[in-house]
């Protein structure tokens, strides 16, 4: 039959001489699954008896101890249990105290992994580190983008700066214009431009005559062929997140390595709606 109490025992509490027998021989029964020794079985209430209560509510229930036991409790209700039901909790502190340890580690914050763990997410390797920061140009840009740049950014902890997200077709223009003779190098770096010898010239004579204009009117009803820029489904990342960020951006989206920046698209690959864990899980930290 399960016992009761009266009223509460511990520091602060009522301490009834009965209520207190019967939580230290509660105690005694699982005294070594929570690491104290054995106590005297009377109606003494010392420091003793607190940090007993203290270390079964820490390592068996995983909470703040108050070194008290209250009537009606949980506290009380898996004593009752007895040292199997204990056992398990404190088989879960210990792997709750693997996960902190971890977490730490690889410098997840302590407010996501409370987060997750709340939700009962058990799995480390697939809990972020933090919550997302994506900062620079990030209007207009497709969600299924921007979710996989977030996703990453939260998993690693990492920001990731956007250079440049999207354009219209006279901002591509204005780009092309004053990256021709350098990144473009005069237009060989789109196939479309490098197929069409005549387009390439006469670009290329525009600029060498310091016609934006022409040149611009040229490149306008193009644009949408050239960048997917103009989709809002390309980004141009300011500096290197990281390593193993840029790795998994890499499983994710499409890379053009691209001189002081990494340029990413969607084009030709299909981003999922949702990271599965399987996923995470390779996004090494």
């Amino acid at each position: 039959m399960a016992k009761t109490l009266t009223g509460s025992v511990g520091k602060g509490g009522t301490n009834a001489g009965a209520d207190v027998l019967v939580v230290k021989e509660l105690l005694n029964a699982v005294a070594k699954d929570c690491g104290f020794g054995k106590l005297k079985l009377d109606e003494k209430a010392d420091a003793k008896l607190f940090d007993a209560i203290g270390l079964f509510q820490e390592k068996a229930l995983a909470v703040k101890p108050s070194k008290q036991v209250r009537k009606g409790s949980k506290e009380i209700e898996v004593l009752n249990k007895g040292p199997q039901a204990v056992r398990l909790g404190v088989m879960e502190w210990q792997r709750m105290i693997e996960m902190e340890r971890e977490a730490k580690r690889i410098g997840i914050k302590p407010a996501i992994l409370s987060k997750y763990c709340a939700q009962g997410v058990t799995d480390i390797a697939v809990i972020p580190c933090d919550l997302p920061k994506v900062t620079g140009k990030t209007a207009k840009l497709k969600p299924k983008l921007m979710f996989v740049l977030e996703a990453v950014s939260a998993h690693f902890g990492v920001e990731i700066k956007i250079l440049d997200g999207f354009r219209s077709r006279s901002e591509q223009a204005d780009t092309m214009w004053n990256n021709w003779t350098g990144t473009l190098e005069r237009g060989k770096k789109y196939k479309y431009i490098k197929s069409r010898p005549e387009l390439q010239t006469e670009l290329d004579g525009y600029y060498n005559d310091g016609k934006k204009a022409e040149f611009k009117a040229k490149i306008e009803p193009i644009a949408h062929i050239l960048s997917r820029h103009i989709f809002g489904e390309a980004v141009d990342l300011d500096g290197n997140p990281g390593a193993k960020a840029v790795k998994a951006l890499d499983g994710m989206l499409n890379r053009v390595q691209e001189n002081g920046c990494i340029h990413y698209d969607i084009l030709g690959v299909s981003v999922p709606s949702k990271i599965a864990d399987a996923t995470r899980k390779t996004w090494v930290r």
